[in-house]
């Protein structure tokens, strides 16, 4: 989660990186997943698919999708 607070924000409140409040709410799990392991390089998000193992993936996309819901 630290390497997302600093370009996103400890809130997802956008920092370098844009806003993830909203935008999160629209993804799926697997969507998640599959822009965690690619990124978005031309947006400056690098992929993490060789920094973080699928488990690890998958444990952050159910906390903050989890956290995001309970914040509506």
């Amino acid at each position: 989660a630290l390497a997302c607070e600093r370009c996103h924000g400890a809130e997802q409140e956008g920092l370098v990186g844009p806003a993830l409040v909203e935008s999160l709410k629209m993804l799926s799990k697997e969507d998640f997943h599959t822009l965690m392991q690619n990124g978005r390089p031309e947006k400056g998000m690098p992929p993490f698919k060789d920094l973080l193992e699928e488990s690890k993936i998958e444990t952050l996309a159910d906390f903050i999708l989890t956290d995001l819901r309970l914040k509506e």
